[in-house]
């Protein structure tokens, strides 16, 4: 109802859309012409050539490639990088094991960053444990009557749960629940935080790009700590919050 509306908002949304389009089509174009790589020029071809996607489902994509996975995935690059900062034992030890594991003669990165027993896949657990894809989950009703902590919740009731308190009550994470401690899940068990820690959403509402973004964030992680060490940028004595160095090793 509210595309019919001739609103303020509305134009400015029709303004973006043409905009949006020309400039997309003007880079595919370019790479054509030019014989460039290019990931969008590939999508279009789906458009282009074989029918089975919209101009408008081409768009809409973009759309959510850019404004929805890559800012979500940044900000949790930004929430690694300054913890490691501030944590240098655990970064050193990463380190190590980064390079413990580069120096086997059977050296597979690929099968490095699967594994899910190194310190590098827990960095990737409790960055998005306390710095979650989705801060709220998506709004469903309950199915059936249910009561959770004493409270009876009736059927077909709304709900959204809070994913950063999940991810952080002390019933499933203890008192340090808030605490930046990759370590703790060494000695914890997939059963023992089932129902206390959500990464990408549940059931039909995860994350289509949940695989990509643990690792994106892992060969990050490899990436930067071969080649650096991470630090908190130091004033007159105090550590400048959010902000930190890079020196090479």
């Amino acid at each position: 109802m509210f595309n019919l509306l001739p609103t303020e908002a509305k134009r400015q949304m029709d303004t973006f859309h043409t905009q949006w389009e020309i400039l997309n089509t003007n880079i595919i174009r370019s790479a054509r012409q030019h014989n460039i790589s290019c990931p969008i020029e590939r999508i279009f071809r789906a458009v282009d050539h074989e029918g089975d996607m919209t101009m408008a489902e081409f768009l809409q994509t973009l759309d959510e490639i850019l404004f929805t996975n890559i800012d979500i995935t940044a900000n949790v690059l930004v929430f690694m990088l300054t913890n490691l900062a501030t944590h240098r034992p655990f970064q050193e030890s990463l380190h190590a094991e980064i390079m413990q594991e580069r120096n086997r003669p059977s050296y597979d990165i690929a099968q490095y960053i699967g594994r899910q027993d190194t310190l590098l896949h827990y960095l990737g657990m409790e960055c998005v444990r306390l710095r979650p894809a989705f801060w709220f989950s998506l709004p469903e009703c309950t199915a059936v009557e249910k009561i959770i902590g004493k409270y009876r919740i009736p059927a077909q009731t709304p709900a959204v749960i809070d994913v950063r308190r999940l991810n952080s009550n002390p019933i499933t994470w203890g008192s340090d629940g808030d605490v930046f401690r990759p370590e703790r899940f060494a000695g914890l068990s997939s059963a023992q935080y089932r129902y206390g820690f959500m990464r990408f959403g549940v059931g039909s509402g995860k994350c289509m790009g949940k695989h990509m973004a643990d690792v994106l964030l892992k060969m990050t992680a490899v990436a930067v700590l071969e080649r650096y060490e991470i630090g908190p940028v130091v004033v007159g004595g105090e550590v400048k919050d959010g902000e930190i160095t890079f020196a090479k090793r």
